[in-house]
């Protein structure tokens, strides 16, 4: 706990003594703690404790990590190491912030290491086994539903949508909708599926008894890469393997993993470089890939979102005043279905940035947006509250993330549970290159279909859903 909490101390001071330039010796100390932080965070996992997580690689904060330091580390590594300079004014938006905004990230990784140890002494407590056994004899009817749900996105979403156009056009609102009730159905389905092929009894094999909705999400994954939106892909991707690793624990089978997630990470940078217009074709891409200059070249175009983080902590506060969480709070209504909608079309002006993602892209590209800047989980939280909310926030986030771990691998836990846990696992990518709020998106709407199944199908219908 000493080393989190002197890390924490020391990420501070450097934030408040950060120079106003790219100083490859200051970035260079601020990545040596952020890599000390992470290989002290897995040897500290290492011991033996009530919930222990050894040899269970693919568990949330691991996940967690990997994400955070794609999106918030990799540029400021590819340059201290000479792979990349500073020239790229896309990535390297305000120079004289970068310094400021890499200790600003290590700063937010300590809480987050930080909140997930201090959970770590109260766990016994606040975590409680599911008392009630769920049954799904209908789960079938699901896959029908996902199936039925597929053929309508493919039926009635424009054709450009399909061939990598989505981002062209402004009437995106529909297309997204369906989205995130279509990731809501496969959550749904894998969070149900799952339960039964760990709780109930059954002689079939992992493959066996979820090769059906296995099969959906790849032919899924495959529509969602066609129309260039790796985002989607990214976190049906990651909800097949913490799936897959919440039903096997330590028995999982890395010869099948890892491949699958090697090919995955190669198509989606391709896939990137097509949908940039540098490339005409995916032929090209490969080659584009291939000849990337980063340490990581298949997450490189995702590690640009940095620049969300530079711009924030360029503008804010110096040249203007928090946002004190009206970027922040309302994005949360997501959390009841239809709600968030409701707010945005009858309480909220035309022309107001409610979204941290508005504010980056208005304040970065100012007049001459042609595209989104996005946001990052970092700014998000940043620009709302300063460095004090990140303090705060991030150590909430640990806390929480360590809860969805031991809830998932260490005990019994409902359908209802994991529908949060894959949920918000496969959002980790998504939500460090956008809001925090992202996590949550569709669980609404997963839970009420696990709900539906398990008041139709399962003989504890009448049983209130226990977290």
């Amino acid at each position: 706990m000493l080393v989190y909490i002197a890390s924490l101390l020391l990420s501070i001071y450097l934030f408040y003594s950060a120079p106003p330039s790219m100083d490859e010796r200051f970035m260079s100390v601020c990545l040596v703690i952020a890599l000390v932080e992470f290989l002290y965070y897995i040897y500290d996992n290492r011991k033996n404790r009530r919930y222990g997580l050894k040899g269970i690689v693919f568990r949330h904060s691991i996940i967690f990590s990997l994400c955070f330091f794609v999106v918030f580390f990799q540029c400021d590594i590819d340059f201290v190491f000479g792979i990349v300079d500073g020239s790229d004014s896309k990535i390297w938006i305000d120079k004289a912030s970068v310094s400021k905004a890499l200790a600003l990230s290590i700063m937010a990784y300590s809480c987050f290491l930080t909140g997930y140890r201090l959970f770590q002494f109260k766990e016994t407590n606040w975590i409680t086994p599911s008392k009630t056994h769920y049954h799904f004899s209908a789960k079938y009817q699901l896959c029908l539903l996902c199936a039925a749900m597929l053929l309508l996105y493919i039926a009635f979403v424009p054709r450009e949508y399909l061939y990598g156009g989505y981002a062209l056009r402004e009437d995106s609102g529909s297309v997204n909708v369906i989205l995130v009730l279509l990731q809501a159905v496969y959550i749904g389905m894998f969070s149900i599926f799952c339960y039964e092929h760990k709780y109930n009894t059954s002689n079939k094999s992992y493959w066996q008894e979820l090769k059906i909705p296995i099969l959906l999400l790849l032919f899924y994954i495959g529509i969602v890469i066609l129309s260039g939106r790796r985002t989607e892909a990214i976190r049906m991707s990651v909800l097949f393997i913490i799936a897959y690793a919440y039903a096997k624990g330590k028995k999982v089978n890395y010869k099948i993993v890892l491949p699958f997630i090697i090919i995955s990470a190669l198509l989606f940078s391709v896939v990137g470089f097509v949908r940039s217009d540098k490339m005409s074709g995916m032929e090209q891409g490969f080659r584009e890939v291939s000849s990337n200059e980063s340490l990581s070249p298949f997450t490189s175009e995702l590690s640009h979102s940095v620049n969300t983080l530079h711009t924030a902590v360029s503008f804010f506060p110096e040249k203007m005043d928090y946002t004190h969480g009206s970027t922040f709070f309302p994005n949360f209504l997501i959390l009841v279905p239809g709600l968030d909608r409701i707010y945005l079309n009858n309480f909220v002006e035309k022309g107001t940035m409610t979204r941290s993602a508005d504010v980056i892209t208005y304040l970065g590209l100012s007049k001459n947006e042609t595209y989104g800047m996005g946001s990052s989980i970092v700014a998000d939280v940043y620009i709302s509250f300063g460095p004090i909310g990140v303090f705060l926030i991030f150590i909430i986030l640990g806390c929480f993330i360590r809860y969805l771990e031991v809830g998932t691998f260490c005990i019994k836990k409902s359908p209802f549970f994991l529908v949060l846990s894959f949920g918000c696992c496969s959002q980790f990518m998504f939500a460090c290159r956008g809001a925090v709020s992202n996590l949550f998106l569709s669980w609404s709407y997963a839970t009420l279909i696990v709900l539906y199944f398990v008041l139709t199908s399962s003989r504890h219908a009448r049983t209130l859903p226990h977290l």
